[in-house]
């Protein structure tokens, strides 16, 4: 074998191979151990797609283990300076030719070498004691309550939300479209997979005037809750 074949077989592990398709997990390596995964699927028309089927999200997501965080906004922020990757349905995914095929595995690389060397900003002070107050509160409206449960969907991924009780999940959220947007998708992906799950999301209206328009967003999935009510019952 010639050496450059052996560096690049040892670099990148290839472990699966099909007409048209082939996995390789490759050269980095989340905080939670997991490598980071690459499908490549040629089409018909020459088009060469890449996907990680939503795998480095997940690994993503359980390196950074912070309820409430979103992983996949902050994975779709990393994407935005780089015009042929995306996020799409909770995976990373390109769509290349063979002639940039070179130079969108080097963005596709730079995008998971962001994820992996993300640090979080500490929660702050402020959404902590909101949360602790909260946790107070719900206490006493629910048995047995668990703080930052998960919850598989019927897509595969699994969502955090801030508190669950049984069937019960509970949100707290400030007030923002691209917020509300993830939590419609975390109910309806969710409920899917369990249709006795119930919704609650509590939000933030004590800084925020578009209270209102988001609470309709919601109404349709969850019980909303203004927050100003919550920790004043």
């Amino acid at each position: 074998m010639k050496l450059s074949n052996l560096i690049v077989d040892s670099f990148i592990q290839k472990f699966s191979e099909q007409e048209n398709f082939c996995a390789f997990s490759l050269p980095f390596i989340f905080k939670n151990g997991s490598p980071a995964i690459l499908n490549a699927f040629r089409h018909p028309n020459g088009t060469i797609e890449l996907t990680d089927n939503g795998l480095n999200i997940q690994a993503f997501d359980d390196s950074i283990g912070i309820a409430g965080f979103n992983v996949v906004e902050k994975a779709r922020e990393f994407t935005s300076n780089f015009p042929n990757i995306h996020i799409l349905d909770q995976a990373l995914t390109a769509t290349t030719t063979e002639e940039d095929l070179t130079f969108d595995l080097l963005d596709y690389s730079d995008v998971i070498r962001m994820m992996i060397e993300f640090q979080p900003k500490p929660k702050s002070d402020h959404v902590t004691k909101i949360l602790d107050q909260l946790r107070i509160v719900l206490e006493k409206r629910f048995d047995n309550l668990e703080v930052s449960p998960e919850v598989q969907g019927r897509s595969g991924g699994k969502y955090k939300f801030n508190f669950g009780s049984n069937n019960h999940m509970i949100d707290f959220a400030k007030v923002d479209k691209r917020r509300t947007n993830d939590l419609l998708r975390k109910y309806v992906d969710t409920q899917n997979h369990n249709s006795d799950l119930d919704f609650m999301v509590i939000l933030d209206d004590l800084e925020n005037d578009k209270y209102k328009s988001e609470q309709v967003v919601l109404a349709d999935f969850a019980l909303v809750k203004p927050l100003s009510q919550m920790l004043h019952a």
